[in-house]
């Protein structure tokens, strides 16, 4: 086994055969890879055996150096129970420190006890859970809810009243299972490549969602996160998403929420209940 090394270009069709084997074929994995080589605030790992990658993970720095985003560790079928998950992440860490990053932060699903052990073995904590819910026949989906307060909003204006919006956890917004502070910047660069709509009461805003296109193995699917302050505005958002994904001519869309959502989400008869118990959590650590 060699020492972790950075990924390269070599290494793609190594990533495919990985990919091929996470989340049943559909990861994202292949969307990534170019982006990480050509980035220069990437720093994707590999450790390498036999010529043949066994893990990878990468350490994003976001928020102005402010953070270390933590995202993608694979580790190839053959490689697990190794304890190349544990090495990697480790090494990350200690890159992390020398980048002068002031803390780690990602997000994993709830049910992954592997990836929250992980996470404690090198002292991060959780931060909250949020829903996630994946449907996979949006264009059959025939309810609506009025969804009409429901706006686009683009403007320098809008953005400074939503970071003062007291709508997010711990004022953290997680859009696609990426977590950044709300401030006025990050929302900024968030609007690059997101879409933001709003729901205003008469003194305030009411919602929020927040939506981007994912792509995987099945190819695009539309994926928003909703913060409501009540079951109207969530159900507003909800639809009006819904529509979202319809007019821009995907079959599926994932959806993150706030947990005390979820029992009006599953009650409606159109729902897949197979998601019922998937959520993600944000863990973190101060360095």
């Amino acid at each position: 086994m060699v020492d972790t090394r950075p990924l390269r270009e070599s290494d793609r069709e190594d990533i495919l055969e990985i990919a091929k084997n996470t989340w049943d074929g559909h990861d994202h994995l292949p969307y990534f890879f170019d982006e990480w080589l050509a980035n220069k605030d990437c720093h994707t790992l590999a450790i390498e055996d036999k010529g043949k990658v066994a893990a990878l993970a990468n350490l994003r720095i976001i928020e102005n150096g402010l953070t270390g985003w933590m995202e993608s560790l694979r580790v190839h079928p053959d490689y697990r129970g190794k304890g190349l998950a544990s090495k990697i992440t480790n090494y990350l860490v200690e890159l992390a420190k020398d980048l002068n990053v002031q803390r780690i932060r990602y997000t994993t699903a709830t049910l992954n006890e592997h990836s929250l052990h992980l996470a404690k073995k090198i002292g991060m904590t959780r931060k909250f859970d949020l829903g996630v819910y994946w449907e996979a026949e949006a264009d059959k989906i025939q309810w609506e809810y009025q969804s009409s307060g429901v706006n686009q909003k683009e403007s320098a204006d809008i953005i400074e009243e939503i970071s003062e919006a007291q709508l997010f956890p711990h004022d953290i917004l997680i859009s696609d299972w990426k977590a950044v502070d709300v401030t006025v910047e990050a929302l900024i660069t968030l609007q690059k490549k997101c879409e933001f709509w709003i729901e205003k009461n008469e003194t305030s805003i009411s919602s929020i969602s927040i939506g981007e296109v994912r792509y995987d193995t099945e190819g695009p699917q539309w994926s928003f996160s909703v913060y409501p302050t009540n079951n109207d505005s969530f159900l507003n958002q909800l639809s009006y998403n819904i529509g979202l994904t319809k007019e821009k001519g995907y079959k599926r869309f994932m959806m993150t929420y706030p947990l005390n959502y979820k029992k009006i989400l599953f009650e409606m008869e159109w729902v897949n209940q197979e998601s019922k118990e998937f959520a993600l959590t944000l863990l973190e650590k101060i360095l």
